[in-house]
């Protein structure tokens, strides 16, 4: 069954299987049966990071950019609240559409934690 994991700014919606680790301002999120790994690190900054490369406008819960480079990572730049969140989903080339929809569903699940 899914369940939510609260950070202290944010909180995401984890499918069936998914696990977290780690604390404060760096949470690694991933499926033991998966090919990857997303990580998501929170910042004290409010001050908007720069937009390198050709990212494209993101729209879950939270609004940012997001950017596909080769090799299958992907990375997005989310504003939560007045902070900045930097996610990371990192595989193989080769696995790149393995679990892309599970994780296309996390990240439109990322919301300010209440």
């Amino acid at each position: 069954m899914p369940y939510v994991h609260r950070a202290k700014l944010w909180q995401v919606t984890l499918p069936d299987g998914w696990r977290v680790r780690g604390g404060g301002p760096l949470i690694t999120i991933w499926n033991p049966e998966g090919v990857g790994t997303i990580n998501v690190l929170s910042t004290d900054e409010n001050k908007a990071p720069p937009r390198n490369g050709r990212g494209k406008e993101f729209s879950g819960k939270l609004r940012g950019m997001t950017f596909d480079t080769s090799g299958g990572n992907r990375h997005w730049i989310l504003l939560c609240g007045e902070k900045w969140l930097y996610v990371h989903y990192l595989c193989t080339a080769k696995n790149a559409e393995f679990e892309r929809a599970e994780v296309d569903e996390i990240l439109q699940s990322i919301s300010e934690a209440v």
